[in-house]
């Protein structure tokens, strides 16, 4: 008896083999992986060359702070457009860097310059914008909501807003599809009859201003100065 109960087990384990193994008569074919690493994201300057306070900061105002404006001078749709290399864009004259300041520790009537920024990425891809404070000796410099990046939804232009760094860090930043000068497209990047970047694909641009808070007196005649981190990484 024992033999056969062998068998019939064996003859049991052939069956499942059997039936098992039919899906594994199917052809086999090569096929390519392939992959393109996106290009590094680039900050480069549009309009002016320096966040700057001149001199419109009042020193011995421990504890004041001097704003300077940003966007508040600047219309959002201004920033969408190309401001350099093109003469006969309308709205170049817009896009100015010569900002009002304010504030206690601000001589009054004073103008600082902000700085316009292009940030030149993957097409249809996002990142993160992140401008960290500035500490220096009786002084710290932080963008506020003056700073902003202008991010693109990639559809319709009313919804391409400056996002405010107001907490030093902007997320879901939306590069630029490809813009057409002029379109009148129910899905557009631009105002009906703008003027479009040259060759926007992939891009956005920013706008850095800032205030310079007191904490110590800086004496007469005290030249502050130092570098802005303007971090911006892929998500």
């Amino acid at each position: 008896m024992q033999p056969t109960q062998r068998f019939k087990k064996t003859l049991l384990a052939g069956a499942l083999i059997l039936g098992t193994g039919i899906t594994f008569n199917a052809s086999a074919d090569l096929f390519v992986v392939s992959a393109e690493a996106v290009p590094d994201v680039a900050v480069s300057t549009v309009v002016g060359t320096q966040v700057s306070f001149g001199t419109g900061v009042i020193g011995n105002k421990s504890g004041e702070s001097c704003i300077m404006a940003g966007i508040s001078d600047v219309d959002d749709a201004d920033m969408l457009f190309d401001a350099i290399g093109d003469a006969s864009n309308p709205n170049s004259g817009n896009l100015i860097t010569a900002t009002a300041l304010t504030g206690n520790a601000c001589i009054n009537g004073a103008n600082g310059e902000a700085i316009v920024l292009e940030i030149d990425g993957a097409d249809a891809s996002t990142v993160t914008v992140s401008v960290p404070d500035v500490t220096g000796t009786g002084w710290v410099y932080t963008p506020t909501a003056e700073s902003c990046v202008v991010d693109f939804d990639r559809g319709n232009d009313i919804l391409d807003i400056c996002q405010p760094l107001t907490s030093n860090t902007v997320t879901g930043v939306g590069m630029s599809l490809t813009q057409v000068d002029g379109a009148s497209a129910t899905v557009d990047e631009l105002p009906n009859t703008a003027t479009g970047y040259a060759a926007m694909s992939g891009k956005t641009r920013m706008i850095l201003a800032g205030s310079i808070t007191l904490s110590a007196d800086l004496g007469q005649g005290t030249i502050i100065s130092d570098n802005i981190l303007v971090q911006v990484t892929y998500e």
